[in-house]
């Protein structure tokens, strides 16, 4: 399992504030995007080390990447995965995919979400174009993170 399954990585934020309209995405946030929507909203300045954007922003992540601990908690393999929203809605994307992967590229899993929403249909085998998009997405990541060596 390694935790990156829905129930592990989906958490419900709710936001209670009197001026809601102020908040231009709802519809695929991510946890590092929690700390600069507080501090935007309070008008307070964002550290240079937060890698998040404020959900008071235009802006739409299209992408959220997540990975295992070091060691793997029960496989005992390192997993990542990235979703992908391509396209949304006002209030929920109308398109999310997960992909699921090792290091090596030997275990992969592509599910679509919204149809999908239990994980149970893998997709790795018949979308090809979706399973390149994201594994060039893993490449030019590594590349951000680590340089281009």
């Amino acid at each position: 399992m390694d935790w990156l399954y829905d129930p592990q990585v989906s958490v419900p934020l709710i936001i209670y504030d009197d001026s809601i309209s102020l908040y231009h995405n709802l519809s695929f946030a991510r946890h590092i995007d929690i700390a600069p929507s507080f501090a935007d909203r309070l008008v307070l300045p964002m550290p240079y080390s937060w890698m998040g954007v404020s959900l008071l922003h235009d802006s739409i992540a299209l992408y959220s990447y997540h990975e295992t601990g070091k060691n793997g908690l029960e496989t005992g393999l390192v997993k990542y995965m990235i979703a992908y929203s391509p396209s949304h809605t006002d209030t929920v994307p109308s398109v999310l995919y997960k992909y699921i992967f090792t290091a090596d590229k030997k275990h992969e899993e592509l599910y679509e979400l919204i149809s999908d929403p239990g994980e149970t249909n893998n997709l790795v085998s018949t979308q090809t174009e979706i399973l390149q998009k994201l594994r060039s997405k893993v490449r030019s990541k590594r590349d951000e993170v680590f340089g281009n060596d």
